[in-house]
């Protein structure tokens, strides 16, 4: 069995890094649009808004992620 599969270890890489580029700047607009623009300083209602918030770009971007991960599995299958 492999305990090591450079596949997945290159997906979960690029899955991390770009939530962390994303997420991070995201978190900081939507405190902003919540606090500053809403002037809303409700913790429920500001959790509640950027976990909504960010679950959608997250879900959005490990979907987008992931077709081009297969997409590029079966071009390598297909051509090797």
């Amino acid at each position: 069995m492999k305990y090591y599969d450079k596949e997945i270890a290159r997906e979960t890489l690029i899955h991390v890094s770009l939530g962390t580029l994303i997420n991070y700047p995201l978190n900081i607009f939507f405190t902003w649009l919540v606090i500053v623009q809403w002037g809303n300083t409700d913790p429920v209602f500001l959790s509640t808004t950027l976990t909504a918030g960010i679950s959608v770009i997250a879900f959005t971007r490990i979907y987008i992620v992931r077709t081009l991960t297969e997409k590029r599995k079966r071009r390598k299958n297909t051509l090797g």
